[in-house]
């Protein structure tokens, strides 16, 4: 509901975003500023199931 509330405001170039149990909006700058990253461990653990 989050996405489509997000979408009928118009507010593009925002994306819906869980902080906690609060689901929050939050503008691309702020969420791509400090990116997290997938250890290549666990890529490669991935691969074996997913193939």
């Amino acid at each position: 509901m989050a996405v489509t509330d997000l979408v009928a405001d118009e507010e593009w170039g925002h994306m819906v975003a869980l902080h906690g149990t609060d689901i929050a909006r939050v503008g691309f700058e702020e969420a791509l500023a400090d990116p997290k990253y997938v250890p290549d461990e666990r890529y490669q653990e991935m691969r074996v199931i997913f193939g």
